[in-house]
């Protein structure tokens, strides 16, 4: 077991040293001369480099038929947990008196094996918290919203990613083009305060307009827009709601019903 014991121990210490920390606070943000596209991923060199422990790590743990203690808890059924982080940044997009940022975060390895995610959590100190439950694949591609300084705001935006065209030709003049949204956000701590309801239609019509030549990547890439989030433009949009899945069904009772007595 000292071999595992070493490998969980470089797995945790490789995945904080390859992570990217989730700071959307950089002290300095670039800004593009032109608009650029989406950059293809870029962290797969870290992802290979951790993967790769993580299945030393549990092919180890299973030639030593190793088990946690049987009073340990069992994971929850049906989680899966992710490790290390990878927070990837586009050049600004310039807009009416600011600037839109593109930034979406990724895990490094996005489903870390059972035994691996027993093993840390049980024999490990500190191995729970480097840990983080998935509910979806990372926190797709969005934008931060900041001013003409580059101060960074408390809003990003995102597009409603549950949109879909009309097939009626009129009824897709009618609707417009898929809405983006915008929410607040609590990550890290803004230079300053936007408010989106002072925004003029010149600014939220820019907005969308440096963002929509990325819709030409697949709409899955994109982080969906919250529930509370509020349109951007076009202005009248209403978030497309999350589609509903209905109870199952209660069981039939016998053919017949009851029979009655005589």
């Amino acid at each position: 077991m000292d071999r595992a014991y070493d490998l969980a121990h470089e797995l945790l210490g490789t995945a904080k040293q390859l992570s990217t920390p989730r700071d959307d606070w950089e002290p300095e943000a670039i800004e593009a001369a032109h608009w650029r596209p989406l950059p293809e991923p870029d962290w797969t060199w870290q992802a290979s480099t951790l993967d790769g422990i993580v299945h030393a790590l549990n092919e180890a743990l299973q030639e030593a038929e190793w088990l946690p203690e049987r009073e340990a808890p069992p994971l929850p059924h049906g989680a899966t947990y992710s490790l290390g982080e990878w927070t990837q940044r586009a050049p600004l997009r310039r807009i009416v008196r600011g600037f839109a940022e593109p930034v979406r975060h990724v895990p490094l390895v996005s489903r870390v094996p059972e035994p691996v995610v027993l093993y840390l959590v049980h024999k490990l100190p500190g191995g729970a918290d480097s840990l983080k439950r998935e509910h979806h694949k990372g926190v797709g591609w969005h934008y931060h919203y900041l001013d003409k300084r580059k101060g960074r705001s408390n809003v990003v935006l995102c597009w409603d990613t549950r949109w879909e065209p009309p097939e009626d030709e009129e009824e897709r003049k009618a609707q417009g083009p898929r809405p983006i949204f915008w929410e607040y956000h609590g990550e890290g701590n803004a230079d300053f305060k936007a408010q989106p309801d002072l925004w003029g239609d010149p600014k939220r019509q820019s907005m969308r307009e440096v963002c929509a030549s990325d819709l030409k990547r697949n709409i899955s890439e994109f982080r969906p827009a919250s529930d509370d989030a509020e349109p951007v433009w076009p202005l009248w949009s209403i978030l497309t709601p999350r589609a509903v899945t209905p109870p199952p069904a209660a069981p039939a009772g016998p053919a017949g019903g009851k029979k009655k007595g005589r």
